[in-house]
């Protein structure tokens, strides 16, 4: 999805769920940021996610059993190329303009561990998540 310069790892675990990388990739792809890759980890799907995720582009990794969401990012990771890391949800899709936000975050905060979005309902209407931060209070994590 980008160039030969990889600044982003887009990392999903995927089981059964060609109909939503269906929805997840094609938002991916219009992306106004491009310099990225797209990482679908599956954990034994049987549905043909496979093809949709070739279909787009996306790099896929096989495994041969569910091994569950921590290890399949763990894989992730290890076939990634990125210097940056963005885990997603197979379930989710993103307004254009998403990555080039998330990668603006970080130049203005080069010293930033994680940078969170807020995220809204699928039809956009209400928050669910609102962005977190960590920071080192008193000696706490806060």
């Amino acid at each position: 999805m980008g160039s030969s310069e990889v600044t982003l790892s887009v990392i999903a675990v995927n089981l059964n769920g060609a109909d939503r990388l269906s929805v997840l990739l094609p938002s991916l792809a219009e992306q106004t940021y491009t310099e990225f890759e797209v990482v679908i980890v599956d954990n034994g799907s049987e549905d043909g996610s496979d093809a949709v995720a070739r279909l787009h582009g996306a790099q896929w990794v096989p495994l041969d059993a569910n091994v569950g969401l921590a290890t399949g990012l763990v894989e992730g990771v290890r076939q990634s190329t990125g210097s940056l890391l963005l885990f997603v949800n197979n379930d989710m899709r993103f307004e254009r303009d998403f990555v080039q936000q998330l990668i603006s975050a970080k130049q203005l905060f080069p010293e930033a561990f994680a940078i969170d979005a807020v995220q809204r309902d699928w039809t956009g209407a209400t928050i669910v998540h609102s962005a977190a931060r960590v920071a080192r209070a008193l000696g706490h994590l806060r």
